[in-house]
C-alpha cells in the first residue's frame, strides 16, 4: 500500500510541477528535465511513468476526458440539464487546468478530443432528439451544438467562472432545446 500512496504522490508532484512551468511556457518549450528540477525528481522516477511531456499532457488530458464520461454515462436516463450541469461541474473542479488547456500554453488538440470523445457517447441519442435527420446530418448538428457549448464554458473559464455552473448550464440547454425544437418542426 505504501508503494501505491508513493506512486499517487510523486504523480501528483509531476503534474503539479508540469503545470507550473505550463503557466509559463508552451507545451513544446517544456522538458524532461525542467520539470524534473521543478518536482525534485530525477528522470528515472519521471520516466517510470511517462515517455516525455506530451505524453504526461496526454494522460492528464485523458483523466479530463474520462470525467466528462462519468457525467455523460447513461445520458439517455439523464435530461440535457443533468448532463450539462455534470459536466460543468467536473470544469469547475478542475478549474486551474482547464484555465491552463485553454490557454495559448495549452493544448489546440484538447477540444477536439472531448468533442470527438463526447460525440460516441451521444451519437445514440441524437437520434431520437431528431431522428428525422439522416446520421451525417445528426453528426453535424452534434458538433454545431457542441462548438456553441464549448464556446459559452470556454468564454466562462476565461472570464474566471464567476457565475454559477448551474446558471451556465440553464443558459446552454436553453439554447440547445430551442435549436433542437425549431429542427423538430
Amino acid at each position: 500500500m505504501k508503494t501505491d500512496a508513493r506512486t499517487r504522490y510523486t504523480k501528483k508532484v509531476i503534474k503539479e510541477s508540469f503545470f507550473e512551468l505550463l503557466k509559463e511556457n508552451p507545451l513544446n518549450k517544456i522538458t524532461v528535465k525542467s520539470i524534473c528540477d521543478k518536482s525534485e525528481i530525477n528522470r528515472t522516477t519521471f520516466y517510470r511513468y511517462y515517455s516525455d511531456p506530451f505524453d504526461l499532457m496526454e494522460k492528464i488530458e485523458s483523466e479530463l476526458i474520462d470525467s466528462f464520461r462519468m457525467y455523460t454515462r447513461d445520458a439517455e436516463y439523464k435530461n440535457l440539464t443533468q448532463i450539462v450541469e455534470g459536466m460543468m461541474d467536473a470544469v469547475k473542479l478542475n478549474q486551474d487546468i482547464y484555465t491552463l488547456l485553454i490557454s495559448d500554453n495549452g493544448d489546440v488538440t484538447f477540444i477536439n478530443r472531448i468533442l470527438s470523445s463526447s460525440y460516441e457517447l451521444f451519437k445514440d441519442h441524437l437520434t431520437g432528439l431528431v431522428p428525422r435527420l439522416s446520421p451525417k446530418q445528426q453528426e453535424w448538428f452534434y458538433y454545431y451544438i457542441a462548438q456553441g457549448c464549448i464556446s459559452v464554458v470556454i468564454n466562462w473559464i476565461q472570464d474566471g467562472m464567476k457565475e454559477d455552473s448551474s446558471e451556465v448550464s440553464e443558459f446552454i440547454v436553453r439554447l440547445d432545446t430551442l435549436v433542437i425544437e425549431g429542427l423538430k418542426d
